[in-house]
């Protein structure tokens, strides 16, 4: 079998993971990694990158100031060595390495001659990181994950449009000392400098592939454990190889690693069980014909967070009361699969392969609202008195996927009965509906969440005011 793990493939249950290809010290294999990917690639330009698929690409082809360690939640030395915290939390330092490079390939020589500067600096410096954070939050770039960043100085006016990148508190001392000014602590920053909107980005390269940046190997360079060796986009693979040129503290644990684009289910179980695919991730529910597999090793971890969201700016649920009111008629047995039922049981961070990682970064498991039809019609008596808008003859919409529709309509029976309200479901395919859900088209929605996010403060602040991911309209 071509796995490197006992038994011979893995199987992670989860809706999805990050998977870094690397071991922080220790020797690395010879060996060849397959694995399957639900989503298309897209661009590997780092700030924009949209898929899972490409962030996966990303986080081992290219390296941040930090990366996480073995236990998934602790931020280790990577592009930098090591950094210097003012006590007010405000000001970081960080001192890069020295002997950090970018690998060009042969392909990208050819593609840019004659554009390309001969003489282009491909060390790693503090004005590569530099450039790549302005790119991140220019809101010109549209990048995804910007959001990681807002702490920065200036970060929040420039995400917005109401600020220049240059004015961000991002700024190099020299080739090799990066200093970082923050409009507020932020406990997170040195987690998220992990990520793919932090990765350094070389300016001259940048600028020489004339928008191409991230479209495929030509023009891409890297300075991670692997490169990006091919792609092919018929096929739709892509082929990261161990970068000779890296003289950082993470090994790439695989010579070679193939990602192949498969959709489908039932091609992913097949390949599994027969060992053609070394690992994979399913979400809990959907595992089939893998479940009874011996010849797969599983493990869970839980980073979706199921809700019923509510649209503040609707009549309906502008207050507290009536928000209540549904909250506490919410019978989750109708509804959640069975391993969500008691709550959210916890945040976790994105993962390490290979590792002791796929546990919970925070202990965090707070208390939904009880069930109790005498207190949700208490509620909703004051919700009703508190906006004379509201009438029981006017209709209220849940928003869901198709798969819960029926869960939807059970608890709909229970709020008609005790609340006496002419409550309808809009069921929609699950792209759909999170569309309608990020468009904040809804009144009351039942959706699930997956959360990317290293722990629960950057989870809390999605549903900050002003926020951009804060579909439910939620003010602080």
């Amino acid at each position: 079998m071509k796995s490197i793990l006992k038994p011979a493939a893995a199987l992670l249950i989860t809706a999805l993971t990050l998977l870094i290809f690397t071991s922080c010290g220790g020797d690395s294999g010879g060996t060849v990694f397959y694995m399957p990917v639900t989503e298309d690639f897209g661009s590997l330009d780092p700030q924009i990158v949209s898929s899972q698929s490409s962030r996966i690409a990303v986080c081992n082809s290219f390296e941040g100031l930090t990366r996480i360690g073995k236990d998934g939640k602790t931020p280790q030395p990577a592009g930098a060595t090591s950094w210097d915290v003012s006590p007010d939390g405000l000001k970081y330092v960080f001192h890069l390495r020295k002997d950090a490079v970018w690998h060009m390939t042969n392909s990208a020589r050819e593609e840019l001659s004659g554009i390309l500067p001969e003489d282009i600096d491909t060390r790693v410096t503090a004005a590569d990181y530099v450039f790549g954070i302005r790119r991140a939050l220019d809101p010109y770039t549209g990048a995804l994950d910007a959001r990681y960043l807002r702490s920065i100085k200036n970060g929040e006016k420039v995400l917005s449009g109401h600020g220049a990148p240059t004015t961000l508190g991002v700024t190099a001392s020299g080739d090799f000392e990066l200093v970082i000014t923050l409009d507020y602590a932020d406990p997170d920053l040195l987690y998220n400098l992990s990520r793919c909107p932090a990765m350094p980005c070389n300016e001259v390269f940048f600028n020489s592939c004339e928008g191409r940046y991230g479209m495929d190997m030509s023009f891409i360079l890297c300075n991670g454990p692997y490169i990006v060796y091919s792609r092919s986009l018929e096929k739709k693979t892509l082929r990261l190889q161990k970068n000779s040129e890296y003289t950082g503290d993470f090994e790439p644990i695989n010579d070679t690693v193939y990602m192949y684009y498969t959709p489908d289910a039932q091609s992913v179980a097949e390949n599994m069980i027969s060992g053609e695919f070394d690992f994979c991730t399913v979400p809990s529910g959907s595992l089939g014909e893998m479940a009874g597999s011996s010849a797969l090793t599983m493990q869970s971890r839980n980073d979706v967070i199921w809700g019923y969201w509510f649209n503040e700016s609707s009549k309906w649920f502008s207050g507290v009361n009536m928000r209540l009111a549904f909250a506490s008629l919410i019978d989750r047995s109708l509804i959640l699969p069975e391993d969500a039922q008691d709550g959210s049981s916890g945040v976790t961070p994105t993962s390490r392969l290979l590792t002791d990682a796929f546990t919970p970064y925070y202990d965090f498991t707070p208390s939904p609202v009880p069930y109790d039809e005498a207190k949700a019609l208490k509620y909703f008596r004051a919700a009703r008195q508190e906006n004379d808008e509201l009438s029981a003859s006017d209709s209220v919409t849940i928003l869901t996927s198709e798969e819960y529709a029926d869960g939807v309509r059970e608890q709909i029976q229970i709020l008609q009965r005790v609340l006496g309200l002419n409550v309808t479901v809009k069921a929609l395919p699950l792209a759909e509906a999170a569309y309608a859900f990020r468009n904040r088209n809804y009144e009351c929605a039942l959706l699930p969440i997956t959360v990317n996010t290293s722990g629960t403060t950057d989870l809390f602040r999605l549903f900050t005011t002003g926020n951009a991911y804060n579909y439910a309209g939620y003010m602080n």
